[in-house]
């Protein structure tokens, strides 16, 4: 383990002495790799949406079973890299694999929600808790492996992970690649990120013609706008789920940092038996976009964070595979700005 040293503004470069210390996370710190510019807190404010399909209990469902409802919320999100753990060492043969760890904390309060069920259910209340997430991005330094035949990550080193503990009961290991690319806008190509649509998988038909998936129907009829007063914004439609991350307009970054990770590469989440019985979370795939907006220097750039996260959920028999649960996905998006 790292020693429990405190070192304030340190820029966590591996000088002689300094190995293996707990420092004050700092912007542009060299052993911190493609996570360098993380460091600092980030402010999102009624720019995060989430959306997740829950199966609903006897109570709320008139004895009809398989029925779910779909639950989304509007949200403010401040997100804080605030430690370096500088050359952490995993112990192996014949060399040791050297870590450098950056801390996070995540916390999430609702602006507004609405439920696919109307007021049969009551979601949480303006400025309430929804989500607090204590966690570490891992800049892999050395004895990285090569991904497996996953797109698009075919043939890069996995060199970036991120493990978190979230407090329903689950905790997630994933592992990834950083891309780097200049004057281009974010790209939510599946080629590009994978698969983030919302729609279930093995509940029959993977469009709204399947009338099982009327919740979704009903929210790309309406999407949910929550408390956005413009009378141009879009809202959030389940079947077009990354799209307010270019709303108004795809930007052109002078330069951008991609993290792209996936449990599903390697790594894995772990459960609680009550969430495995009921909703079991399987699956996590994690983009994330660091942004140097143009028209800033290079030493002082103006930086936007902005992230699509898919977390699969199962539960109900699938009519469509024998023997394998409905895959449901959890969408969350969100844009966040680096605050002094």
């Amino acid at each position: 383990m790292c020693s429990d040293s405190e070192r304030p503004n340190m820029t966590g470069e591996n000088a002689p002495g300094l190995r293996r210390r707990i420092l004050t996370a700092q912007q542009n710190s060299p052993a911190l790799g493609p996570l360098a510019q993380l460091p600092g807190h980030w402010v999102g404010k009624g720019r995060g949406w989430n959306m997740i399909a829950l199966p609903v209990d006897a109570a709320h469902s008139g004895g009809v079973s398989g029925k779910f409802r779909i639950l989304f919320n509007q949200f403010d999100e401040s997100l804080s890299f605030t430690h370096e753990l500088n050359d952490v060492p995993n112990r192996g043969a014949p060399n040791d694999q050297k870590i450098v760890g950056l801390q996070y904390i995540q916390n999430v309060t609702q602006v507004a929600a609405i439920d696919s069920m109307g007021s049969q259910i009551s979601p949480l209340k303006a400025g309430e808790g929804i989500h607090r997430e204590p966690g570490f991005f891992l800049n892999l330094t050395n004895e990285v492996t090569i991904s497996a035949n996953t797109p698009p990550m075919n043939g890069l080193p996995l060199n970036v992970a991120r493990v978190g503990s979230i407090p329903h009961g689950d905790t997630i290991t994933t592992l990834g690649v950083s891309i780097d690319v200049t004057n281009a806008p974010i790209s939510l190509a599946p080629a590009t990120i994978g698969d983030f649509s919302a729609l279930p998988i093995g509940a029959g038909p993977r469009d709204l013609s399947n009338p099982y998936l009327a919740p979704y129907k009903q929210f790309h009829d309406t999407p949910f706008k929550g408390d956005v007063p413009s009378s141009g914004f879009p809202g959030f439609d389940p079947t077009d789920p990354l799209s307010l991350l270019t709303f108004p307009a795809a930007e052109t970054f002078s330069k951008m940092t991609v993290l792209l990770m996936d449990t599903t590469v390697q790594g894995g989440i772990e459960n609680l038996p009550f969430i495995v019985k009921n909703a079991n979370a399987t699956e996590m795939r994690f983009v994330l976009w660091v942004e140097e907006l143009p028209g800033h220097t290079p030493d002082q750039p103006k930086l936007q964070l902005q992230y699509a996260q898919r977390v699969i959920l199962e539960f109900f028999d699938s009519p469509e595979f024998p023997g394998r649960k409905i895959q449901w996905p959890h969408i969350t998006i969100n844009t966040l700005q680096l605050v002094p």
